[in-house]
């Protein structure tokens, strides 16, 4: 099979959307596939992405002001567009509902293919919003979700990694078919050789609770460090490792600084996905925790749980179908720093019970192995290039075609 997929965010940003969809585009061409990922230009000093099969296609692109990392792409691109047509791709899958996928979107249309779409950010979230518009309301929110379907429903299949997200999306007006696929992840790919050297480089003496993800507002991190700092009254000797830059990282730091924590807190910046999986910080840490509120499936949660931490975060939208309260871990009351702060000194504090969670998530944790899931995404494929499913057209569309086909 000849796989387009389309995504408004790839390397060199670092997060989950990324590390899922190189995860899946390397897995397809292990098994013989050829796969294009179409993604906006970064005009920065960086090594393009390179592996066997995927070829990587940059559409013109400029930086959003509003959002650090976002950019605008084209929406049109006549060389991309003949390149596609020429290898003559079986199927486009877009990842995001910005200006890319609106080029995926336009492909699938005019080479007549299938198209599915997965849906990864909870975009219609108020915090998430806010984050942009700080008094968006209710009305923003349905304007949100609206936006959202007038992507989604051009697809013949629509994709979401847990189950919470798929039932919202039914009940928010995606009428197209909705399953759920897990963002997987690969439990053979980590390296905890240098465990030793992390630990006796930030805490040879004491516990290390580890973050990963990106510092924003909408990953809820002043709650987070909130937590760390409620923890720190008592227990005097366990660190906590950021890891990750964003828009709220000065203000992060900022925080602690005033907090007088920072031998405590300690930001170690980005850290490329492959190479944190090699680093030791895993193997390392004690414990995982997460504040953020508008999680669809962490793909860093089910990393740490690959790594036997127990992990902790919020009664929120996907959360806890990655972690299994009282199981792999704790689930609090979103946005309740001191429930987070109390379920992290119980877990540094009972050596028994940090066994047992760290059991139970290399258990749980089996059931998202990217090999089953590969298995999956190659089934769903198949069958959409063999059964095309007859879609409404969308005049919208209609003007932009044109031009592509002039």
């Amino acid at each position: 099979m000849k796989i387009a997929i389309f995504t408004d965010t790839f390397y060199p940003q670092i997060n989950g959307v990324v590390t899922s969809l190189t995860d899946l585009a390397k897995g397809m061409t292990d098994r013989g596939h050829k796969v294009f990922i179409v993604a906006p230009e970064d005009k920065g000093d960086y090594t393009e992405f390179q592996y066997k099969d995927i070829e990587v296609l940059r559409l013109p692109a400029i930086n959003a002001s509003f959002y650090e990392g976002f950019k605008w792409s084209a929406i049109m691109h006549k060389p991309s567009f003949k390149k596609l047509k020429e290898e003559d791709i079986d199927i486009v899958h877009f990842m995001t509902p910005i200006t890319v996928s609106v080029f995926g979107i336009l492909v699938a249309k005019l080479l007549k293919k299938p198209m599915i779409g997965t849906y990864h950010t909870f975009i219609s979230e108020l915090s998430y919003i806010r984050q942009f518009f700080p008094h968006a309301g209710p009305a923003t929110q349905k304007f949100a979700w609206q936006y959202s379907n007038a992507f989604y429903n051009r697809a013949h299949l629509i994709t979401t990694p847990s189950d919470f997200t798929t039932n919202e999306l039914i009940k928010n007006g995606c009428r197209q078919r909705v399953i759920t696929v897990s963002n997987g992840i690969n439990l053979s790919c980590f390296d905890n050789s240098k465990k030793d050297e992390i630990k006796a480089k930030y805490n040879p003496n004491g516990h290390i609770v580890l973050y990963v993800g990106r510092v924003s507002i909408e990953k809820n991190m002043m709650i987070l460090l909130e937590s760390y700092k409620e923890v720190c009254k008592t227990d005097k000797t366990t660190k906590f490792l950021i890891v990750g830059n964003g828009p709220f990282f000065l203000e992060s730091k900022a925080f602690v600084k005033e907090a007088n924590l920072e031998d405590r807190i300690i930001f170690l910046g980005s850290i490329p996905n492959n190479e944190l999986k090699v680093s030791g910080l895993f193997g390392a840490s004690r414990l995982f925790v997460t504040a953020s509120k508008t999680e669809n499936q962490p793909v860093t949660v089910l990393e740490a749980k690959a790594n036997g931490i127990p992990c902790i975060g919020p009664d929120s939208m996907g959360m806890p179908g990655v972690i299994e309260d009282n199981y792999s871990g704790f689930i609090v009351p979103k946005d309740d720093s001191k429930a987070m702060a109390e379920v992290i000194i119980k877990i540094l504090s009972d050596d028994s019970l940090y066994e047992q969670f760290s059991k139970n998530c290399l258990e749980s944790v089996k059931t998202h192995e990217l090999g089953f899931i590969l298995d999956e995404w190659e089934e769903r494929y198949k069958h959409l290039i063999e059964n095309p499913v007859r879609l409404k057209k969308h005049k919208s569309f209609k003007r932009a075609k044109a031009s592509l086909k002039e």
